[in-house]
Order: C-alpha cells, then sequence, then structure tokens
C-alpha cells in the first residue's frame, strides 16, 4: 500500500517476514526518482549493537541506454538527510556503460 505526503513524495508501505517496512521515494517532475529513505538493519557504527537506522540516498543524474533509463549516478549510506550523512555516505556510485541480454 502507498501513501503520498505530496506532490513529490510516496511511500511504500509493505510487510517483510510479519515486520512492518516502508521507503518513501522523492520524484522529480519528469517521474524518476530522485531519492528514497528507508530503516535498514544494520550497525552503522560498528559498536556491535544492531537495529534499524536510517538509510537511503540520493540519485543524481539518469541516462538513457537504448529504450532504458536508469540511474546514472548518485550516493547511499546510513543517516541520509541528517547531520551524519557526510560520514554515512559509502556508495558513490557512476554508472558509464549497461549492456542488456
Amino acid at each position: 500500500m502507498g501513501t503520498s505526503e505530496g506532490p513529490d513524495t510516496a511511500t511504500y508501505h509493505y510487510d517483510l517476514d510479519g515486520l512492518p517496512q516502508s521507503v518513501t521515494y522523492r520524484i522529480d517532475r519528469l517521474g524518476q526518482v530522485t531519492s528514497l529513505v528507508l530503516d535498514r538493519w544494520g550497525d552503522p557504527d560498528g559498536t556491535g549493537t544492531w537495529a534499524r537506522h536510517r538509510f537511503g540516498g540520493h540519485i543524481t543524474a539518469y541516462r538513457r541506454w537504448g529504450d532504458v533509463l536508469l540511474p546514472a549516478s548518485g550516493l547511499i549510506g546510513w543517516d541520509v538527510d541528517t547531520e551524519r550523512w557526510p560520514q554515512g555516505a559509502f556508495f558513490d556510485f557512476s554508472v558509464t556503460d549497461a549492456r542488456f541480454c
């Protein structure tokens, strides 16, 4: 099930093994996802204490390969959109080629 918090934000609610989950997406005027936020199980600080923590990222560009439009660059990690985001971001991606079978 989904909900909308405004014209550019949508949240998808679902159960995973009986646990309620949700993912919030921000969408631009073209309908492309620009960011996502969810709670993810982990230990981002390496303390040995595991729990659900804020996780997500930003898609900064899209690129078309033939008929397929894919996220082409972005940044993913812990504590997205908080003061800890600069330390939590760990996956900075850039897709330079795509081939489809």
